[in-house]
């Protein structure tokens, strides 16, 4: 697949645009942080359920109650994570859960009601809920639990940790998309034709020389072996 420069410069264009709202909300403070993962929540949620209509045609006859209350359900599983740290109260802790045990029944009920229930396709939403919703909690986890104190100072460092994965996963975006235009041949997946296994390893391993070169040079001196492995 050869490199598409037109696609190239737009793709580069975004990424600007991208890292620009991506650093506003991470560098800010941690309600913009929270605040720009919950829109990234919601379009994550948007673009699986998209994805596993795809390989699932039944799930595209799920309810709209059903659709909806588990991208709230997943919200509401970020916000625990964030009482812990402003309010660490077990009471209200217990009512977010039960609240999105209560948005899961209405789900089912939902697709019983409509006679669209299947169990595989509330198993892939509650799949979603481990790889999305939980995925964005424990992010939203490590940056407010980064509130450092020295003596009598207290030091905001949660962004750092965050704002390397996301670096991370950017670099090896970009990186998969260079290398498989350059000499990609091998097809990844019939759902994403233009991704390539050898663009998919070229931008792993390029993600982790990138983030080890910079951890080692502005961070830490630490081996850059154990920096690699972590």
């Amino acid at each position: 697949m050869a490199l598409n420069t037109a696609t190239f410069k737009t793709r580069t264009l975004s990424a600007i645009l991208f890292a620009g709202i991506m650093l506003a909300g991470i560098l800010w403070n941690k309600w913009s942080f929270f605040l720009l993962f919950s829109v990234i929540h919601a379009g994550c949620w948007i673009e699986y359920q998209k994805l596993i209509e795809i390989i699932h045609p039944a799930y595209r006859r799920i309810s709209a109650l059903h659709r909806y209350a588990f991208i709230a359900a997943g919200w509401i599983m970020m916000w625990i994570f964030v009482v812990e740290q402003v309010s660490p109260s077990p009471n209200l802790q217990l009512y977010l859960i039960t609240l999105i045990a209560v948005l899961l029944l209405f789900a089912l009920v939902a697709d019983v009601w409509q006679s669209t229930f299947r169990w595989p396709v509330y198993f892939y939403s509650v799949a979603g809920l481990i790889y999305i919703s939980l995925s964005w909690s424990l992010m939203i986890d490590l940056r407010f639990k980064g509130i450092l104190r020295f003596g009598e100072q207290q030091v905001d460092l949660g962004w750092v940790v965050p704002l390397v994965l996301i670096t991370a996963i950017w670099i090896n975006d970009t990186m998969a998309y260079i290398v498989g235009s350059l000499i990609g041949k091998t097809p990844f997946s019939s759902i994403s034709p233009n991704k390539t296994w050898e663009g998919t390893a070229g931008g792993a391993l390029l993600a982790v020389v990138v983030v080890t070169g910079c951890w080692y040079a502005f961070v830490t001196p630490a081996s850059w072996k154990e920096i690699a492995c972590i």
